[in-house]
C-alpha cells in the first residue's frame, strides 16, 4: 500500500513537472514570436507604429479590469474544483457583465483609436472586435487557471497572442501592401477567432446547452458586485500599474518616444510573462487549496518554493533578454534605441522585482486578505503614476525605467509587510 502511495506521488510530481515544462515552452514560443514582432515592427514599420500597437495592447490589457467590476475575484475562487456545469454558469454570468461593459465602453474606445492614428474607418471595426475578443478571452483564461487547466489556458493564449505573428511577418515582408498596422490588427482578429474555436472544440464535453439555457443569476451578481467594490478598485490598481504607463508617456513625450518605451517594455514584459506562466499562475489554485489545509506549513513551504523558483527564473531570464536585445540592435538600425538602453536595464530589474511581488500578491489573495490586497494595489497605482509622471517631467524618457524600479520596490515592500503582519496577527 505504501509503495502504491509512493508511486502515485511520483506520477503526480512527474505530471506537474511536465505541465510546468509545457507551459513554459508554450509561453517561450509566444514570447519568441512577440519578441520577433517587436523587432520586425521597429525595423520595417517604424517606432510610431510600435507606439500605436503598444496603445492597443494597453487598452486590451487594462479594459478587462475597468469593466470587470471585480467579479473575477469571486468567479476564480468559486470555480476552483467545480464541476463543468457549475463553473460554466458562473463564467457565463460573469461574461454577461463583461459584454455589457464592452458595449458601453465602445463609445469611449473609438475616439481614442481615432486620436492614435487609426483613422481609417475600415480598420476601426476590426480593432474594436479585437478589443472585445481580448477582454472576453482574459476572463475565460483566468477561469481556466482556476479550473486547473493551465496548459489549455496557455495554448489558448498562444493562439491569440503569437500564432498570427509569423504569417503576418512573412506576408508583409514579401508584399508591401500588407506591411501596415491594419494588416496586423486583422491578423490578430483572425487568431482570436481561431483561439475561441479551439477552446470550444477542446471543451466539447461540457454541457454547453444547459449552461447557455440557464438564467443569469442576478442575485449572485448583485451580491458579488456589492462585495467587490474595494476589490474592483484594487483590480484597476493592478491593471493601471501594468498598462497606464504608456498612456502617460504618450501624453508627456509623444508617439515616437512612446514607441521607444513600448519597444523596450515588450522586452521586459516578456520576462514577466514567461515567469508568470511557468511558475506564478500555476501556483495560484495550489496556494488557495493549501491555505484551506489545517497544516499551515504546507502553504508556507509552497509559497517559499514559488518565490525561490520565481526569482531564479526571473534573474536568468533578465540576463538572456538583455543579451538577446544587444545582439538584435544592429539588425534593427534604429539609433534612438541605442540612446535608451539604460531604460531597458532598469525595466529588467523592475521586472524581476515585480515577478517576486506578484507571488506575494498571490499569497495575500490565497489568505483572503481582500481589503489589504485592494489598498496595496490602489496605492501601487498612485505611486506608479506619480513616479512616472515626475520622471518624465524632470528627465524625460531616460528616467522612466528608474521610476518603474522605484514603484516595483515599494509594492514588494508593502505586500511583504502585510503578508508577515497577517501571520503575526495569528
Amino acid at each position: 500500500m505504501e509503495a502504491q502511495s509512493m508511486n502515485l506521488r511520483e506520477r503526480l510530481t512527474h505530471k506537474t513537472v511536465l505541465i510546468s515544462i509545457a507551459n513554459a515552452s508554450l509561453r517561450l514560443f509566444s514570447l519568441f514570436f512577440r519578441f520577433s514582432l517587436s523587432i520586425y515592427l521597429g525595423k520595417f514599420l517604424g517606432l510610431k507604429d510600435v507606439g500605436v500597437f503598444g496603445l492597443l495592447l494597453g487598452i486590451t490589457g487594462s479594459l478587462p479590469a475597468i469593466i470587470g467590476l471585480g467579479l473575477n475575484y469571486f468567479v476564480n475562487r468559486e470555480t476552483v474544483g467545480s464541476e463543468p456545469l457549475v463553473a460554466g454558469r458562473k463564467i457565463k454570468d460573469r461574461l454577461a457583465v463583461t459584454i455589457s461593459g464592452l458595449l458601453l465602453s465602445t463609445l469611449l474606445i473609438i475616439p481614442i483609436l481615432i486620436n492614435s492614428n487609426i483613422s481609417d474607418v475600415s480598420i476601426i471595426v476590426p480593432t474594436v472586435l479585437v478589443i472585445i475578443a481580448e477582454c472576453v478571452a482574459f476572463d475565460v483564461q483566468m477561469s481556466l487557471f482556476s479550473l486547473k487547466k493551465p496548459l489549455l489556458a496557455n495554448f489558448f493564449l498562444f493562439i491569440r497572442s503569437a500564432s498570427w505573428v509569423l504569417p503576418f511577418i512573412v506576408l508583409s515582408r514579401f508584399d508591401l501592401h500588407f506591411r501596415n498596422i491594419s494588416c496586423l490588427i486583422i491578423s490578430w482578429l483572425i487568431a482570436d477567432v481561431a483561439a475561441f474555436s479551439m477552446l470550444f472544440w477542446r471543451l466539447s464535453d461540457w454541457p454547453w446547452a444547459s449552461i447557455f439555457a440557464s438564467q443569469i443569476d442576478f442575485s449572485w451578481l448583485r451580491k458579488s458586485i456589492k462585495s467587490a467594490r474595494l476589490i474592483y478598485l484594487g483590480d484597476i490598481g493592478l491593471a493601471g500599474y501594468a498598462y497606464f504607463d504608456r498612456f502617460i508617456v504618450l501624453g508627456f513625450v509623444g508617439l515616437q518616444s512612446e514607441g521607444i518605451y513600448v519597444f523596450w517594455w515588450s522586452m521586459a514584459s516578456a520576462l514577466q510573462a514567461l515567469v508568470a506562466s511557468a511558475v506564478i499562475q500555476t501556483s495560484l489554485p495550489l496556494l488557495v487549496e493549501a491555505r484551506k489545509s489545517p497544516d499551515r506549513s504546507k502553504w508556507r513551504n509552497l509559497l517559499r518554493n514559488t518565490i525561490g523558483a520565481t526569482l531564479a527564473y526571473a534573474i536568468i531570464g533578465a540576463v538572456l533578454i538583455y543579451v538577446a536585445s544587444m545582439i538584435m540592435l544592429p539588425f534593427i538600425k534604429r539609433p534612438l534605441l541605442y540612446d535608451y538602453i539604460d531604460v531597458l536595464i532598469a525595466m529588467l530589474i523592475a521586472s524581476v522585482i515585480k515577478s517576486v511581488s506578484d507571488v506575494i500578491n498571490y499569497g495575500l489573495y490565497s489568505c483572503g486578505d481582500d481589503n489589504k490586497l485592494a489598498y496595496i494595489n490602489i496605492f501601487g497605482l498612485v505611486v506608479s503614476v506619480t513616479t512616472i509622471s515626475l520622471a518624465l517631467a524632470i528627465g524625460g524618457l531616460h528616467l522612466v525605467g528608474y521610476a518603474l524600479f522605484t514603484s516595483a520596490s515599494i509594492s514588494l515592500f508593502l505586500r511583504t509587510f502585510f503578508l508577515r503582519r497577517h501571520f503575526g496577527a495569528r
